[in-house]
Formats: C-alpha cells, sequence, structure tokens
C-alpha cells in the first residue's frame, strides 16, 4: 500500500469554549475489555475513525484492488456513522489552503492512519450514534486532555496523546 494513502481515517473535532480548557470528540467503543488491574470490565475510548472502501479489480491478472473513497470522505462517513454529525469537506480545519491532519503509523502492521481536525464553532449537543451504529459506539462525549488521560483509551488514541496537547496550547492562544 502506498503511503500516500491511509487505510484508516477519522476526524478529530476540538471545541474551545471562552474561558474553558480545550474539548475533543471521543467515543466509547461498545464493546468492553478486562481491565488488567482492577478485573473488571472497562469501555475503551477513541477518536471516531474507520477504514477505507476499497473493491477488487477483477480484470487485474494479480486480483489486484483500488480504493473507492478519499481519505476525507472516509473520515466524514465515520463521523456521521459514530456520532450522527455530518460535516462537508469544506469543514476540516484548513491552514492555507491545507487540509490540516495528523498522520501516524499503526504500531502493529504497515498501515497508518489520518486523521482531518474539525474546529467546531459550537459544542454540539446530544451527539449519538448512527441508527444502526448502537452496537459499535456506547457513547459520545466531549473530554479534556486531563479527563482523557483518566480513562482506557484505545491505542490510536494514546499515541495521539502529545499531539493533543500541542493542538490544546495552539487554540488556547488562538
Amino acid at each position: 500500500m502506498p503511503k500516500s494513502e491511509p487505510s484508516r481515517c477519522g476526524v478529530l473535532c476540538v471545541h474551545k469554549p471562552i474561558g474553558q480548557d480545550v474539548l475533543f470528540l471521543v467515543v466509547e467503543n461498545g464493546h468492553t475489555v478486562k481491565c488488567p488491574k482492577t478485573g473488571k470490565n472497562q469501555s475503551i475510548w477513541g477518536i471516531p475513525k474507520g477504514g477505507r472502501y476499497w473493491k477488487w479489480l477483477e480484470d487485474d491478472p494479480e486480483y489486484d484492488w483500488e480504493w473507492i473513497e478519499t481519505p476525507e470522505k472516509c473520515a466524514l462517513r465515520e463521523l456521521r456513522e459514530e456520532t450522527s454529525i455530518q460535516l462537508n469537506e469544506s469543514d476540516l480545519k484548513q491552514n492555507q489552503n491545507e487540509k490540516l491532519r495528523l498522520d501516524i503509523k499503526d504500531k502493529n502492521s504497515k498501515e497508518w492512519h489520518s486523521y482531518f481536525i474539525h474546529e467546531a464553532a459550537t459544542r454540539y449537543e446530544n451527539i449519538k450514534p448512527s441508527y444502526g451504529y448502537e452496537h459499535e459506539i456506547a457513547s459520545v462525549a466531549w473530554k479534556t486532555i486531563s479527563e482523557l488521560k483518566n480513562l482506557r483509551l484505545n491505542t490510536t488514541l494514546k499515541r495521539l496523546l502529545g499531539n493533543l496537547e500541542s493542538i490544546s496550547m495552539k487554540f488556547e492562544a488562538e
């Protein structure tokens, strides 16, 4: 897979209420995992994300495949499925006509992920998974960095915490 093509994409929604800490939109996985420390079942939190759609090229003698959605469309679809928030590509944060995104490599494979940044002007309320995705997502919430540090996070979100702290500082400075 070419490095320029992420296999999984998501949207990192950021909101800065006046006089308060920066908030990040996260989703709680609908499946629980046993905590090694306590032995209790716990949910895992992460950023709305998922895999891009692709198709087999049956005419190809080597039976190859190609992407059928852009990273941006995948990220926006996953955000809509997991939170019911409907955005357009123009809603993704831009810096001098270039979409801001965080790219990280999956430590267990050769795949890499892209997260596009969306600066939410308002705090979306009553957010929940789209109909049919309730089994995948238990809840959706806005969390500060300090709140995230006290939750059980998926591997991707753990690896992004440092990036979130620097994003948080940029938004606080604006």
